[in-house]
């Protein structure tokens, strides 16, 4: 349980410093970069090709997603039973993203399918369930 709470919390968090640091470069690219410059024109290009397309909304789910399936892991240590169905439901949500945003490139949702796959199924061990079942509160000193 706590392995997937960490898995998603560690990636969600690279995840966002990622697109964040990338539109950032991109922005300041575009500043400082000449478009009518052969040499960097095809930079310029591509950095304002995907600035726009963040910039018009595709930074929302790229934002969200990974903000949300922070919020799921730390209500997941509430220890009910609907957080951990609620988990598995954003898992599932951010892997139908990931292959419709990533549809031409199968090796790359392949990775992402993998992490979110170990994470939903750490949740889903009997050990798990155990914990989800045991209501009594954790000894004093642990």
């Amino acid at each position: 349980m706590t392995v997937s709470i960490v898995m998603t919390v560690v990636a969600s968090i690279e995840w966002i410093f990622a697109v964040l640091i990338a539109w950032l470069f991109m922005a300041t690219g575009l500043g400082v970069l000449d478009s009518e410059d052969l040499a960097a024109g095809g930079l310029y290009r591509i950095m304002s090709t995907a600035h726009h397309r963040l910039s018009e909304g595709l930074a929302i789910p790229l934002l969200l997603l990974p903000t949300a399936a922070i919020v799921m892991a730390v209500l997941m240590l509430y220890r009910k039973a609907a957080m951990r169905l609620m988990y598995t439901a954003m898992g599932v949500v951010t892997a139908v993203f990931a292959i419709w945003w990533l549809r031409g490139d199968w090796w790359w949702w392949a990775f992402a399918l993998t992490h979110i796959g170990i994470c939903l199924a750490l949740v889903w061990v009997p050990t798990s369930s155990a914990w989800y079942d045991d209501d009594s509160p954790a000894p004093a000193g642990r």
